[in-house]
């Protein structure tokens, strides 16, 4: 529990370097920042921190992973936990690993040896959510605390693959859990049940989903809404996170990110029915 929690930001980007200092020293980390790999280099030696945020483009579009597998090449380094950071879409993305690793045949979101990637623009939440888990000090939902809200997940989503793997996750954790493949089927739920968040592919065929996001929270406002994507690009990010979503997930990460996600919209409804509560005593 006395672990050190000294991450060290790699970017060239000052104004991502300045938002993720921010973030992160308000939840009480010590932050070092590096522009370049040369600094990052020094500060790995100086500062031996216990986290590493990396930008996967910087001088060179591949230099961020190329510096990522030097570390792990070396022993001094290769237990450093990583967390990559890119504006590149999906397609570069997948294009500059496979670059980076030939030979390897793995799933998108496993080719790198790290533990998780963030598209920018980055939500302060998700990165304190993740980096919280690596460290071993992010909020668990405490049944005890929970037993008496309705712990009830609506997914939307056409895929059956997805839906199936995911309702098994959620339901192993205690989650109940229902599913509609289209909008209008979730908006009759969502009138009749009180969810503890919506979980919804961004790509239906009745409308896209940053555009759902507004019929949801006219009927449920409360509800945490978060948007899943197969494919992912800069504009489409942004428009969905115009809609106020509590979380964006891009298909083929680990799936337990939308467990944890999950987790804290169950904390955040039983938060605010808390606060409702002591407002009216």
């Amino acid at each position: 529990m006395n672990r050190e929690r000294k991450i060290l930001v790699v970017d060239d980007d000052p104004d991502f370097l300045d938002f993720v200092e921010t973030v992160l020293e308000r939840d009480h980390y010590k932050v070092s920042v590096s522009a370049d790999e040369k600094d990052a280099l020094e500060k790995l030696e100086s500062e031996k921190p216990n986290l590493l945020i990396l930008d996967m483009m910087m001088t060179e579009p591949d230099s961020g992973l190329a510096l990522m597998w030097d570390l792990k090449a070396n022993k001094r380094y290769e237990s450093i936990p990583v967390l990559m950071v890119t504006a590149a879409d999906r397609r570069t993305y997948l294009d500059l690993a496979r670059r980076a690793c030939p030979g390897e045949t793995l799933n998108y979101g496993e080719y790198l040896p790290v533990k998780g990637c963030f598209h920018k623009p980055v939500k302060a939440e998700e990165l304190l959510n993740k980096v919280g888990q690596i460290f071993g000090t992010r909020r668990e939902v405490d049944s005890m605390q929970t037993k008496n809200m309705i712990r009830s997940v609506l997914i939307v989503d056409p895929d059956p693959v997805f839906v199936g793997d995911l309702s098994a996750l959620l339901s192993s954790q205690g989650y109940e859990v229902e599913t509609t493949g289209g909008i209008r089927s979730a908006v009759q739920r969502l009138k009749d049940v009180c969810f503890c968040c919506v979980i919804m592919d961004e790509d239906l065929m009745e409308m896209k989903g940053y555009d759902a996001v507004p019929v949801i929270k006219a009927i449920s406002p409360g509800v945490p809404v978060i948007v899943t994507a197969t494919q992912n690009s800069p504009e489409q990010e942004a428009r969905i996170r115009q809609q106020d979503v509590f979380y964006y997930y891009v298909k083929g990460f680990d799936i337990h990110e939308l467990q944890m996600a999950v987790d804290d919209a169950l904390i955040m409804r039983m938060e605010r029915a808390e606060s409702a509560t002591d407002e009216r005593v």
